[in-house]
C-alpha cells in the first residue's frame, strides 16, 4: 500500500471513532438537566409540585377567594326604631360537623349593647343560600345588657312578613375553620309588638376567620 493510501485509512479511522463515542460525559439522556426523568409531571428531582391547595385552599394553606376583612359599618334602623348602630367586630360560630352556624355583629368599643346576629339553627348543610321562610334562617337585633327602655330584641319574624337571607359562599369548619358570605334582612318586630323595623345598608358582609 502506497504511502496515500495508508494516510487516507489512518484518517478515516480517527474520524469514524470520533462519531462512534460516548454520549457525553455529563450523562444527559435528555430526560433532565442532571438525567433524572420528570415524574407524574413533577420536578427534576422526582417530586411533585405541592402548591398547598387544599379544598379549594390558597398556596400558603388558607382559603382562596377570601375577601379582605370587611369595613366597621352603622346601621340606621328606621320604622319602629331609629337607631344608628356602629359595628366593627364580628365573631362566628360552627361547632365541626354541626348543623348550626351563628354570625355575631358587636361594637367593640362599647358604646352601645346591641348584638347583631344571623343564625341557622339545625338547617346549615352546605354552603348555599337559606331565607327564612324556607329554612328557619333568622337575623336579630338584641340589647346583650343596659335595657335602655326599649325591647329587647327584634327579630324576623315570617308570620308579620319578614324575610331573611343568609347566603354563605365559603364554609370549611375541620381544617381552615373559615367562612364569608353576606345576610340581609327586609325588615324586623319587637317581640312585644310594634311597627316594623327596617335597616340600611344592606346586605351585611359574613366574614369568618375563625369558626368557634
Amino acid at each position: 500500500m502506497n504511502r496515500v493510501a495508508t494516510g487516507t485509512l489512518w484518517l478515516a479511522t480517527i474520524l469514524l471513532g470520533s462519531c462512534t463515542g460516548d454520549k457525553g460525559d455529563d450523562g444527559d439522556d435528555g430526560t433532565g438537566s442532571d438525567g433524572g426523568a420528570l415524574v407524574d409531571g413533577g420536578t427534576a428531582d422526582g417530586g411533585s409540585v405541592d402548591s398547598g391547595f387544599h379544598d379549594g385552599g390558597a398556596a400558603d394553606g388558607g382559603a382562596t377567594g377570601m375577601p379582605p376583612a370587611p369595613d366597621p359599618f352603622t346601621l340606621q334602623l328606621a320604622g319602629g326604631a331609629t337607631d344608628a348602630l356602629y359595628f366593627d367586630e364580628i365573631t362566628c360560630s360552627k361547632p365541626y360537623g354541626s348543623n348550626n352556624f351563628r354570625v355575631f355583629w358587636r361594637d367593640s368599643t362599647g358604646s352601645h349593647v346591641f348584638v347583631l346576629a344571623a343564625e341557622l339553627l339545625g338547617s346549615y348543610t352546605e354552603p348555599g343560600t337559606y331565607t327564612a321562610s324556607a329554612d328557619g334562617a333568622r337575623v336579630r337585633l338584641q340589647e346583650e345588657a343596659g335595657y335602655s327602655g326599649q325591647p329587647d330584641f327584634y327579630m324576623t319574624d315570617t308570620s308579620r312578613g319578614d324575610e331573611a337571607t343568609i347566603v354563605i359562599d365559603y364554609l370549611e369548619d375541620e381544617k381552615e375553620e373559615v367562612a364569608w358570605g353576606e345576610f340581609s334582612f327586609t325588615s324586623l318586630h319587637a317581640t312585644g309588638g310594634g311597627p316594623a323595623v327596617t335597616a340600611t345598608p344592606q346586605p351585611i358582609p359574613i366574614w369568618c376567620a375563625s369558626l368557634d
